[in-house]
C-alpha cells in the first residue's frame, strides 16, 4: 500500500501528525465485497422533521442492467412506484413517525425503517431529533443545549488505530458521561462507523472534521477539491446517525 502523503493537509492534521501516531492511512476494521441484485438500493438518506413527526427518505437506486425499469419501493409502511434509467434512479418518500420517541442526550431513542426494492432490503437506524442553531445558541428539539465536550486527536497509543467495535466506543463515552460531558470533537479526522453507532446509543453528540488543519483555505485548488469531496463522503456515509450533529475543518480563511 502506498501511504505517501500526496496533498499538503497541514502539519497538525491528527491522522498525519507525527506528534500523535503519524500517518494513520490504511484499512482498519471490517472490509468486504457484497453481491447485490442487478437493480439495488445504492443509498438511503433519512431527514427527520420533528415539528411534523415525519421523516423524508431519499433513496438512490443503482442499475447494472443497462435498461430502464420500474418497481415498487417499500419504505416503512409506505409503498411507492419507483423508476430508473440505465444508470439508476431516485425516489423520495415521506413517512409518518408520529409514534416515534425523540432522540437527545438524556433519552437517546432510536428508530428504524426497512427499505425494500425487489430482492434488496436495507434497515436504516436513525433518531428523530432536530439539532439546530437559534441566535447564538444550539438547540436540540427546540430546547437550548450546551455542548460540554472533549477533544480527540486520534491518539491510540496501544493499538495505533481507533477502536472499530461499538462496545469499546461505548466504554469511552460512558467515561465521558461520568464527568458530565455530552459532546466529542474529532480534531481534523472522522472516526469509524462504530464511534457514531455507540454515540447514538449513549446520547453523545459528535463533531467530525475533514482531514485538514492550520492551512489557508483557497490556496491549494487540488486540496480544496479533495476536502469538499471528502466532506460529502463523510455526510453520505454517516449522516443518518443522530449523534452526528456538526462537521467542520480546521483551516484558516484567506
Amino acid at each position: 500500500m502506498d501511504n505517501t502523503v500526496k496533498i499538503d493537509l497541514g502539519q497538525f492534521v491528527s491522522a498525519l501528525y507525527g506528534g500523535t501516531l503519524g500517518n494513520m492511512n490504511g484499512i482498519v476494521g471490517r472490509i468486504e465485497l457484497a453481491a447485490t441484485p442487478p437493480v439495488w438500493l445504492d443509498d438511503v438518506q433519512v431527514y427527520p422533521n420533528v415539528a411534523r413527526m415525519t421523516t423524508l427518505v431519499k433513496v438512490r437506486t443503482g442499475n447494472a442492467t443497462g435498461k430502464d425499469g420500474s418497481g415498487m419501493l417499500h419504505v416503512g409502511g409506505e409503498e411507492v412506484a419507483a423508476t430508473w434509467n440505465a444508470s439508476g434512479g431516485q425516489a423520495v418518500v415521506d413517512v409518518d413517525m408520529s409514534s416515534a420517541k425523540l432522540w437527545d442526550e438524556f433519552t437517546p431513542n432510536l428508530s428504524e425503517l426497512t427499505v425494500k426494492l425487489g430482492d434488496d432490503e436495507r434497515v436504516v437506524r436513525f433518531g428523530m431529533r432536530d439539532f439546530a442553531a437559534k441566535g447564538t445558541q444550539f438547540t436540540m428539539n427546540g430546547r437550548p443545549v450546551f455542548l460540554r465536550g472533549t477533544l480527540e486527536c486520534s491518539i491510540w497509543s496501544l493499538t495505533g488505530y481507533p477502536p472499530t467495535d461499538v462496545a469499546a466506543c461505548q466504554r469511552i463515552y460512558r467515561i465521558m458521561k461520568s464527568y458530565g460531558l455530552n459532546h466529542i470533537r474529532f480534531h481534523s479526522w472522522c472516526p469509524p462507523e462504530a464511534a457514531f453507532s455507540a454515540a447514538d446509543i449513549e446520547g453523545i453528540m459528535v463533531q467530525a472534521e475533514g482531514p485538514m488543519a492550520n492551512v489557508n483555505a483557497g490556496s491549494d485548488p487540488a486540496r480544496d477539491v479533495f476536502i469538499e469531496a471528502e466532506f460529502q463522503r463523510i455526510v453520505d456515509t454517516y449522516g443518518n446517525h443522530p449523534s452526528f450533529c456538526t462537521i467542520t475543518t480546521t483551516s484558516i480563511a484567506k
